[in-house]
């Protein structure tokens, strides 16, 4: 026996006689007792261990911390949460690691208070005291980290509702803004009906392609009405109220410029219509002309008879051509006076487009009135 100090006492003793001083049941096999313990496994849990408890620590403050600045951001409704913190380590997966960690330390809790039963039987394992003390703070860190991760979670839901209203939003106005800009504008330079059927199917063709660049537009306007009804179906009371907003001045702006490119596409089927009748009618007025500036003798009464009533037929024919010419004027001019509705409420004076119009139709009327006189 060798004497360190009077109070302690080293003792060396060979490995097969170690029962003597220890109970088998703290030693392991390899030591000839009967404790169940597997180093590397014990080893594999502790690491999981520490590794859960970093990664959750670290989670749960940026957590806190991208919750607490929510709030704050919140009140400020002019900054943006573009650049918004995301976690270092992904919820899911963390929170799945400390649940297989918990069960694990439960399960060999549960076994360990078991006992063996019979006196043959092997000593049954026992958890060591510091996996004792691990479960109590899995379980705290869990509780926290589940509360935190459920608020950022709800933080996230609004976040990309608040997302799809800003896009919805940008969206909206890049339709009205086009509209109410580039689309008026090119209704209001194009308001000219043509002096001739063939100046009126160049315009008609000018209004297609105008049109067809509504088409995209009005294409939009179906899209972004159909995902502003799915929002308002789910949608809080104060988001019900900004999309229903933005979907009445969607609706107007479209409604109303669909209104102005019906309204030219009337006004230039009109003015083909009034050009057509123009045209027809000036023919029959040349023919009248003709043949009353015709150098023929009439061979007896029945000849005379016969050119007079010819001549009626076509002064009636003529007089008819002409009331409707005017029907169709009256018309033209009723149809520029619905086209011109919007104008003058946007513009000091009608445009210079609309006036030439007006005094080409009663130029025309005027104009055949004359050589049907004459």
């Amino acid at each position: 026996m060798l004497t360190i100090h009077a109070s302690i006492q080293v003792i060396l003793v060979s490995a097969n006689k170690l029962t003597r001083y220890i109970e088998p049941c703290q030693l392991t096999d390899d030591f000839g007792g009967s404790l169940d313990y597997d180093h590397s496994d014990w080893l594999n849990k502790r690491l999981v261990f520490e590794k859960f408890t970093k990664e959750s620590t670290s989670l749960l403050d940026e957590l806190t911390i991208i919750n607490d600045s929510e709030k704050s951001t919140s009140v400020d409704k002019d900054k943006t949460t573009d650049g918004a913190l995301l976690p270092s380590f992904d919820p899911e997966t963390v929170l799945q690691t400390g649940h297989e960690l918990l069960s694990e330390l439960q399960q060999r809790r549960f076994n360990g208070s078991e006992g063996g039963g019979g006196g043959q039987a092997a000593p049954a394992w026992c958890p060591m005291e510091e996996e004792l003390l691990a479960q109590p703070q899995v379980m705290k860190l869990l509780d926290s980290l589940r509360e935190q991760y459920t608020k950022y979670q709800e933080l996230c839901r609004q976040r990309n509702k608040r997302a799809q209203l800003d896009e919805i939003h940008a969206k909206v106005m890049q339709v009205v803004n086009w509209l109410q800009g580039p689309g008026s504008e090119l209704l209001k330079t194009h308001q000219m009906i043509g002096d001739s059927m063939r100046a009126a199917q160049v315009l008609q063709q000018k209004h297609e392609e105008i049109e067809s660049q509504h088409s995209e537009w009005f294409a939009v306007y179906v899209e972004l009405n159909q995902q502003i009804a799915a929002l308002l179906s789910a949608g809080e009371e104060e988001e019900v109220v900004e999309l229903k907003a933005l979907q009445q001045q969607l609706s107007d702006v479209c409604y109303h410029q669909a209104s102005q490119l019906e309204t030219r596409q009337n006004v230039l089927q009109a003015a083909h219509v009034f050009h057509s009748t123009t045209q027809e009618l000036s023919q029959q007025l040349d023919g009248l002309l003709g043949m009353l500036c015709a150098d023929v003798s009439p061979a007896d009464g029945a000849s005379i008879q016969q050119n007079l009533k010819l001549l009626e037929e076509k002064l009636q024919t003529v007089e008819a051509g002409l009331s409707s010419l005017r029907q169709k004027g009256t018309l033209v001019l009723e149809q520029m006076c619905g086209q011109s509705s919007w104008s003058l409420e946007e513009a000091e004076s009608p445009p210079g487009e609309q006036q030439d119009n007006v005094q080409h139709v009663q130029a025309v009327l005027e104009e055949m009135e004359l050589r049907k006189q004459r």
